[in-house]
């Protein structure tokens, strides 16, 4: 009796611990670093092509990825702002840290990742808003940030 009660207790303070927000810088770098691993891993000839995959395309689904674990929140377009700067802080130490890339690099580097990732934290957010009447496609969505 006492064990399942310890169980129970250690997953509801496991379950505090891994809010929202931390999943979504978890996981979202988790993203990230997986698929720059892997095209470090599979380097073709076209170089080109994984620079824009690695520059444009990663921050962009990383962005997709915080919103959808934000999608209950209802956060505001300055508070999904800033939580994609943390996000984004979080990429650069982490890319420090595990790809040894330098860090006035990853400094020059992050206005660009941080654009994209607001882009697509946007286009995400566009993509997660309930509204039973219409499609939440990218197609059918006004874009208006106001």
């Amino acid at each position: 009796m006492n064990i399942s009660r310890y169980i129970l207790t250690l997953i509801s303070e496991i379950r505090e611990i891994f809010t929202p927000k931390v999943n979504e810088i978890l996981l979202s770098n988790l993203f990230g670093i997986v698929i720059v691993a892997l095209n470090n891993a599979f380097r073709m000839q076209d170089v080109n092509v994984f620079l824009y995959s690695e520059f444009v395309i990663v921050p962009m689904l990383m962005g997709i990825i915080c919103t959808w674990f934000w999608r209950k929140l209802n956060l505001r377009k300055r508070d999904l702002f800033g939580n994609l700067c943390l996000t984004c802080l979080a990429t650069v130490v982490l890319s420090n840290l595990l790809f040894n890339e330098g860090f006035i690099c990853l400094i020059i580097a992050s206005p660009i990742l941080l654009s994209f990732m607001t882009f697509g934290g946007f286009v995400g957010r566009a993509m997660f808003k309930k509204n039973d009447q219409t499609l939440n496609g990218l197609a059918t969505k006004k874009w208006t940030f106001s």
